[in-house]
């Protein structure tokens, strides 16, 4: 099955909070936005703080409507951390909250495309993305980019759905796959593989 690509207008409909209000009715998509939010953020907040000493730089790519940004701001508040989504409705929607809880001495957001980062190389110690890159049709382009603007020993967190947590026969992946804009799901091994072609260690 082939779908195109992800896009900003497409995003910018879902950060739309009456196209918002709709698809939180999905109980696919609470249970996608359970495991992100609920089970998955306290750990990562906790991984992260871990193993990013203090006064690091981070960027969130595909920070969506800060919410991973804005809890790291609050617990790593030496660190600076950069989000950045090319839907312009997710970026001025957190720049406002930023502003609104006094989030803008240590935060910033960027209307930018992840497959072509606007920093410079050697820019950031940590770099963290979570479900992001399941919906590009070309992984390595993201994975490169983030490659690029990691400092040498720097970080990347990567999260993205496991193919086999999903009960789903082939043909309701698919269907899942086209309905929620992602192109496809990976195994452990294979995002390892993955990442490992690009140059980076696990």
């Amino acid at each position: 099955m082939k779908t195109s690509d992800t896009s900003p207008i497409n995003w910018d409909k879902i950060y739309d909070n009456k196209i918002h209000r709709d698809i939180k009715s999905s109980s696919f998509r609470k249970y996608l936005l359970y495991i992100h939010y609920t089970s998955m953020q306290p750990r990562l907040i906790d991984f992260i703080l871990k193993v990013c000493p203090r006064k690091h730089s981070i960027l969130e790519a595909g920070c969506g409507a800060g919410r991973v940004v804005f809890k790291l701001s609050h617990h790593a508040t030496s660190s600076f951390i950069i989000g950045i989504d090319f839907s312009s409705t997710a970026c001025i929607h957190a720049k406002e909250q930023s502003k609104k809880y006094s989030y803008t001495f240590n935060t910033d957001f960027v209307i930018g495309d992840i497959r072509s980062l606007p920093f410079k190389a050697s820019s950031f110690d940590f770099v963290l993305s979570l479900g992001v890159i399941e919906h590009f049709k070309n992984p390595n382009l993201l994975l490169a980019e983030m490659k690029r603007v990691l400092k040498n020993q720097g970080k990347l967190f990567l999260e993205t759905p496991n193919r086999k947590m999903f009960k789903l026969s082939p043909f309701r992946i698919k269907e899942r796959i086209k309905l929620y804009g992602h192109h496809d799901f990976y195994t452990p091994l294979e995002l390892a593989n993955l990442v490992r072609k690009i140059g980076f260690h696990i």
